[in-house]
C-alpha cells in the first residue's frame, strides 16, 4: 500500500532512510527522553514509522475508497466487534456514530511518551491527525477534537461534549 500511494516516508522497520530528527520523541515527567525503539522485524500491528503527511495520504485514500473494494470499505464502517460503552470496531477503525447519521472512524497508537490518534469523517471527507505528548494528551486531544468537530458542522453541543469525553478516554488508553 505504501508504494502505490507514494508514501515514501512510511515503513515498519528502522533503516538508513529514517530521519530521526523528524521523529516525535517521548519524555518522562522529568523531561528525560525515552529511548527510541528501532525495530528491525516488521509487524503490521505495531510500530508504523510514518509522517503526518504520509498518514494523511493514507487516510484520504481510505475516505475516498481508493484501492478498496466496496466490501472492504463496508467492513471498515460496519460494527464488527462490540467494546465497552456501546462503542464498536469495524475493520481497522473504531466507529463513532452520531445522532444525525454521520460517523467518524478513529485509530490510534502509542509509544512511551507519545501517541497518535486520528479521526476521519468519510461522508464529509474531513479528518484530524494528532501526534501528541502523552503527559498532555488528554488536554490537547480534547481541545483539538472539539475544534475539528465544531468545524465539521455538528450542531448538537451535548453530542459534541459526549464525543469529546470519549476522545479524552481514548487518549489515555494503554
Amino acid at each position: 500500500i505504501f508504494q502505490p500511494l507514494n508514501m515514501n516516508d512510511t515503513r515498519y522497520v528502522w533503516d538508513k532512510n529514517v530521519d530521526s530528527a523528524r521523529l516525535s520523541i517521548g519524555y518522562d515527567k522529568n523531561g528525560k527522553a525515552y529511548e527510541t525503539v528501532k525495530n528491525n522485524t516488521p509487524n503490521g500491528a505495531d510500530d508504523l514509522l510514518t509522517t503526518v503527511e504520509d498518514y494523511g495520504i493514507f487516510l484520504m485514500s481510505v475516505m475516498n475508497g481508493n484501492g478498496l473494494s466496496e466490501k472492504v470499505f463496508d467492513d471498515m464502517v460496519t460494527h464488527q466487534v462490540a467494546t465497552k460503552n456501546g462503542k464498536h470496531f469495524g475493520l481497522g477503525f473504531e466507529i463513532y456514530n452520531f445522532k444525525n447519521g454521520d460517523y467518524a472512524l478513529s485509530h490510534g497508537g502509542s509509544d512511551k511518551g507519545v501517541q497518535t490518534i486520528v479521526f476521519i469523517f468519510p461522508k464529509t471527507k474531513k479528518g484530524l491527525i494528532m501526534d501528541i505528548e502523552e503527559l498532555k494528551g488528554e488536554i490537547i486531544t480534547k481541545k483539538r477534537a472539539l475544534k475539528i468537530i465544531k468545524n465539521h458542522g455538528n450542531s448538537n453541543f451535548s453530542e459534541l461534549k459526549d464525543f469529546i469525553k470519549k476522545c479524552g478516554n481514548r487518549a489515555n488508553y494503554k
